[in-house]
């Protein structure tokens, strides 16, 4: 074998072990296989390859490794791991197996992973939205955040799947201790102070709770950027950006009220003229919207891409996966601006420098940046607060607002506490997705007739179990 005589499969180098064992592991497993590939280190001098099960061990022991942790489908392996090291007569280290880490709306098997990169589902193992090493880095997780998450969620032998919100809890709260403020607009609209007649330099905090780290210059001109989700034609009593008539405070200066909108040809707002109220003589407004200089040289062109979920699903199914993969995973915002604060001596900060745009979120440098264009990674989004976004500005900012939105929630609350569990897989919006159903109600094949994999009748049980205790206790 060692020499190159037998061709691959047709030769492997066996382990004298038990055949007579209940663990399948000790059935004589393979020690040694022929593969003519080339070793990155040895060349082809070696066309024999060690299997891992023979490996892992001698490695372990070789290296003096003192606690060999594994996940859980290890754990039959144990018996073979100490067989090999005790006919070789060498240290044994301990073994303990956990559970492996599963986080909701991604997969972590290489396998599948493998298939979204060969398949170009994704831009290579480095895109943001891989659950690798490359691709949590480039999104901006960086190690403080990954070590404070594993951390909180500890290690265990029990199967369970960790939600995708506590690593974003953990990449907010590191980040707004690190992670410099600027003001940016991922869509912009013109604002034009008709009474300001030059530029008026201001300072802003790099960290608004601790105004003893810094500040950065921000130059108002008379012409400015705001995003057009600070704007609406319609007011509202719970709103409390820009609308015909009404005022705003720009952050870091002073407030503006709208004197005119001006509309282009498909009537989306592509200008706003403003009065401001340099002298703070009229009522202070509740609403600050945050801004960026339209003068040349003065704000940075900036592509935003806001990455979300990659799957549609909490838990994509073994068989389903590649259909519940999210279609919008990547939003691509073209044509945005930041402030000229986040360059370094003049040149685009370095890749993976993360800031916090201020209402809007924390973004990370992406290495597609260039001297033209900056590429920021959305991070995570902010916690709501201060003045409501809402995502698309070109509707002219008509969506709703949060109070209305909360409402909608409420009432979808209360209408499922009185469905009955039978019909929740029945109703518009669900029924389509199937073609049978058990006798609870429970869909057992797709709406091609094909029979569901096990993993998802089980996700969709628990998911009729739940709204079954959820209709029972209204019913009490």
């Amino acid at each position: 074998m060692r020499l190159g005589k037998f061709k691959e499969n047709t030769a492997t180098l066996r382990l004298k072990m038990d055949m007579s064992s209940a663990n399948f592991n000790m059935y004589d497993q393979v020690a040694y296989r022929i593969k003519f590939i080339p070793h990155p280190h040895a060349g082809e001098k070696w066309v024999i390859y060690p299997t891992y099960d023979y490996t892992h061990c001698i490695v372990d022991s070789l290296e003096h490794v003192d606690y060999s942790i594994c996940t859980l489908e290890f754990e039959t392996r144990r018996e073979s791991y100490y067989w090999v090291l005790e006919a070789l007569q060498l240290y044994r280290p301990k073994v303990y197996e956990f559970s492996r880490l599963n986080i909701t709306y991604t997969v972590l098997s290489k396998r599948k992973l493998l298939k979204l990169v060969k398949g170009n589902q994704v831009q290579g193992w480095d895109d943001p939205r891989m659950p690798t090493i490359k691709g949590l880095r480039r999104r901006g997780y960086t190690a403080d955040i990954l070590n404070a998450f594993c951390k909180d969620i500890g290690v265990t032998r029990n199967e369970n799947v960790i939600q995708y919100e506590r690593l974003q809890h953990w990449a907010r709260a590191i980040l707004n201790e690190t992670a410099p403020r600027a003001m940016g607009v991922l869509n912009p609209i013109l604002l034009t102070i008709t009474n300001l007649s030059s530029p008026l330099s201001l300072e802003a905090p790099d960290f608004p709770f601790a105004p003893e780290r810094g500040t950065h210059p921000v130059l108002l001109t008379p012409q400015l950027y705001i995003d057009a989700s600070d704007f609406r034609h319609e007011d509202s009593k719970d709103y409390y950006g820009l609308a015909p008539g009404k005022s705003a405070i720009l952050k870091y200066a002073f407030p503006v009220r709208v004197d005119e909108v001006l509309l282009n040809e498909k009537g989306n707002v592509i200008e706003l003229k403003v009065t401001a109220d340099k002298e703070g003589k009229g009522p202070k407004p509740r609403g600050a919207i945050t801004w960026v200089s339209a003068e040349e040289g003065k704000s940075v062109p900036t592509e935003f891409r806001l990455y979300n979920h990659l799957f549609t699903v909490e838990c994509p199914g073994d068989e389903t996966w590649e259909s519940e993969l999210n279609p919008l995973s990547l939003e691509r915002r073209e044509g945005g601006r930041v402030d000229v604060s986040v360059l370094k001596a003049g040149e685009i900060p370095p890749v993976c420098s993360t800031f916090q745009l201020e209402r809007v979120g924390y973004f990370t440098v992406d290495p597609d940046s260039s001297k033209e264009t900056l590429v920021l990674n959305r991070v995570v989004t902010l916690k709501e607060g201060g003045v409501k976004k809402e995502e698309g500005g070109e509707d002219g900012g008509k969506g709703k607002s949060r109070k209305e939105e909360q409402a909608r929630q409420l009432a979808e609350k209360e209408a499922r506490k009185n469905m009955d569990p039978k019909d929740m897989f029945r109703v518009e919006g669900e029924k389509e997705k199937y073609g049978a159903f058990d006798d609870d109600g429970v869909p057992t094949k797709d709406a091609q007739g094909e029979l569901l994999s096990k993993s998802l009748v089980k996700k969709l049980k628990k998911e009729w179990e739940k709204q079954k205790r959820l209709f029972e206790s209204n019913r009490k």
